[in-house]
């Protein structure tokens, strides 16, 4: 892995977190992104692990957070969902609001798990502590 590559910080316990997660490895056919939970040792060691309620992209030296990270990541991927980019023209107040009405009832509409999720063996490779 190179320290350009795009790591994805993600909630580890949200479902709906987690199932973004297995969207982008399915359709992140060049295998661009890395991931990592907020509650892990990366996102710990970079100062990160506060920010449990939003997701952030770090790619090289630029750090994207919200819903800037969602379009950040996909517009860098393929598959049925690149029909959501079209939601980066929205005015950005009304992104931000969506955004933040979504993780604020995250737990409540998409469920919490115990613990954070564990990478298959395939998977693993992709996934940072």
């Amino acid at each position: 892995m190179t320290k350009d590559e795009p790591i994805l910080f993600f909630d580890g316990v949200c479902g709906l977190c987690n199932r973004f997660v297995d969207f982008v490895l399915k359709w992140d056919t060049e295998k661009r992104f890395r991931f990592s939970p907020l509650q892990g040792e990366t996102a710990q060691a970079r100062g990160l692990g506060s920010s449990v309620d939003s997701m952030i992209v770090v790619a090289g030296a630029q750090i994207f957070r919200a819903d800037d990270a969602f379009f950040y990541i996909i517009e860098r991927i393929s598959g049925p969902g690149c029909f959501l980019a079209w939601g980066k023209y929205l005015p950005s107040f009304l992104r931000h609001a969506l955004y933040r009405f979504t993780a604020e009832h995250r737990y409540r509409l998409f469920g919490k798990r115990d613990t954070c999720r564990l990478p298959s063996p395939e998977e693993k490779g992709r996934f940072l502590p």
